[in-house]
């Protein structure tokens, strides 16, 4: 029974892996791209009483 069930197990299970696998690999450029852009601007904020 389980020798039946395993090939449609892995043909279910490997496209949501490549799927999860390319969102976090979005998630890394996006996030790398957005720290570049805040490490390159000038806008450096002063720490206010507000935010200690």
């Amino acid at each position: 029974m389980l020798d039946l069930l395993m090939p449609l197990i892995a043909h279910i299970l490997v496209p949501l892996f490549l799927v999860g696998m390319a969102g976090s690999a979005v998630v890394c450029v996006v996030t790398t791209f957005l720290d570049i852009q805040q490490f390159a601007s000038d806008d450096i904020a002063e720490p206010t009483r507000d935010s200690l």
